[in-house]
């Protein structure tokens, strides 16, 4: 059983940081108290990565930037199939912490880290055998390719490193707890901030990638240290189990497509500004490092209303599900506003501070000014598709995705691209990509999504027999 001053991590209770039981209390301020770490954690992550390429463009000039920025779509990748992996795990130890069964959860947790670093181990080799061929496939200048390889490669040694701290956060998050991944960020962006300059000016571009790594290394130490003097984890080999496993599997696996499906149209909406050449390649590297900003606000509510959401469904509180998804989008959309203004109307001084050309802000400010919009509805997505998450549909969540950032984004940028439109026309692509998935999200929740809530609760608890009832959510 679990009591307010206590949690259990691998069934030992410990004293702690104050946590969230999402199953009581006031939900707008439960899932404000972990969105606001959250996004704070994810600010302060792109504040350092937004550094870094300040001082490669202002030490080293609009080509190193380029080359930097060359590397962000594998680094997106792999973070966010990482990012979607431990959600899946989330999404499973939130169910079994809501239905408090302590022997499930000690099995979802060691059986859970030891699949997911082998599977990173796996992942982070075959990306470095395969550098050439990806930044071949994103269309990167033959100019700037053999630096490009240099830097990806440092960028790539990081991802084990990426994969452990994640791991960790999911785990704390699913306790309620997004405090302690919030002050890990802030001391490691701090540290990034002093590192970069010294080892760019030491050492050049592949400084900056080294200065990350090591960032990277003390904030896993902190995580690592925090967890073991708390005595919050113990790895139970004979927790480990193949149903555990599978069960796993099926939760992570969808999450992390789910997550992977963004950076696969980073990537390829990357190669057609970069068929446009180096000024536009740059200008989308500037747009891609402040855009995340914008951004966050979207993913953090995601996984905010994917832990709340996923405790209230192992507790069966299907009012508190529907109140979680209606707070998630009202704060998540009050935010991004605030901050989408923001970014659209200073987004030229933002990008001089990169050290780019005239030309690449002039394509800047024009990305902002019509992706606007799309940026606030993506909120509205990304609650719902949170919500179908904690609910353990993360298939349907996936599908709906790829739907979005693929199938209507990529044929639809490509199309316009090669109209007289040009690069205006990708970031049109974009804004739509956004825009039509919102109305769709808000249709079918109010279409009887809320109904359908209730009688998943209720097969959960075997009061419905009926699956056939069930699957259409």
């Amino acid at each position: 059983m679990l009591h307010s001053n206590y949690y259990f991590i691998g069934g030992l209770p410990m004293e702690n940081d104050k946590v969230i039981d999402f199953t009581k209390g006031n939900s707008a301020r439960n899932l404000l108290t972990m969105y606001l770490p959250l996004y704070v954690a994810y600010f302060c992550t792109t504040l350092y990565n937004i550094i870094g390429g300040l001082w490669v463009g202002n030490l080293l000039g609009e080509q190193a930037f380029a080359t930097q920025s060359a590397s962000v779509p594998l680094v997106m990748f792999f973070s966010a199939i990482v990012i979607g992996a431990t959600n899946g795990i989330t999404i499973v130890l939130s169910k079994y912490l809501g239905a408090q069964d302590n022997e499930k959860v000690d099995s979802t947790l060691s059986t859970s880290l030891i699949s997911l670093f082998l599977f990173s181990v796996a992942l982070t080799l075959a990306c470095i055998l395969g550098m050439n061929g990806i930044l071949t496939a994103i269309n990167t200048p033959e100019e700037i390719f053999a630096a490009a390889r240099t830097y990806l490669f440092y960028c790539i040694l990081s991802f084990p490193l990426i994969e452990l701290y994640m791991y960790f956060s999911a785990v704390l998050r699913s306790y309620g707890n997004a405090s302690i991944q919030m002050i890990t960020i802030i001391i490691t962006t701090v540290l990034n901030v002093i590192l970069d300059p010294i080892l760019i000016l030491r050492i050049g571009l592949n400084g900056a990638a080294i200065a990350t790594l090591i960032s990277q290394v003390v904030s896993v130490l902190i995580m690592i240290l925090y967890v073991l003097r708390r005595k919050m984890f113990r790895f139970d080999v004979q927790a480990i189990n193949v149903k555990s496993l599978n069960e796993i599997t099926k939760a992570c696996v969808p999450s992390a497509v789910q997550q992977g499906i963004p950076t696969i149209s980073t990537a390829v909406i990357q190669a057609l500004f970069s068929s446009f050449g180096v000024v536009s390649l740059a200008a989308y590297g500037v747009a891609s490092k402040l855009e995340v900003i914008v951004l966050y606000p979207a993913l953090t509510i995601n996984m905010s209303v994917t832990s709340a959401v996923g405790r209230c469904y192992g507790a069966k509180k299907s009012e508190k599900i529907k109140e979680y998804l209606k707070w998630g989008m009202l704060l998540s959309v009050s935010l991004d506003l605030i901050l989408v203004t923001l970014v659209t109307i200073f987004s030229q001084n933002m990008a001089g501070l990169f050290g780019v050309s005239s030309a690449a802000k002039v394509i800047i400010a024009r990305y902002f000014e019509i992706i606007a919009i799309g940026y606030v509805l993506n909120c509205i997505t990304q609650s719902f598709i949170g919500e179908l998450n904690g609910l353990q549909q993360q298939v349907k969540s996936m599908i709906f995705m790829a739907f979005y950032f693929l199938l209507l984004r990529l044929p639809l940028a490509k199309f316009l691209s090669l109209t007289a439109l040009g690069i205006n026309g990708i970031s049109i692509s974009i804004a739509i990509s956004f825009i039509v998935p919102a109305f769709i999200a808000i249709v079918y929740q109010y279409k009887g999504m809320n109904k359908k809530i209730q009688k998943i609760v209720q097969r959960e608890s075997g009061e419905v027999k009926d699956i056939e009832t069930i699957e259409g959510v």
